[in-house]
């Protein structure tokens, strides 16, 4: 998986939803 692998923006996703339950928008696009 891409999680914890560098990307900040998959961290920051995975890690709301794991703290908080929200899911992200369905058009987030990390570059």
């Amino acid at each position: 998986t891409a999680y914890r692998e560098g990307s900040s923006c998959v961290d920051e996703v995975v890690d709301e939803y794991l703290l908080t339950g929200a899911t992200p928008p369905e058009d987030v696009t990390c570059d």
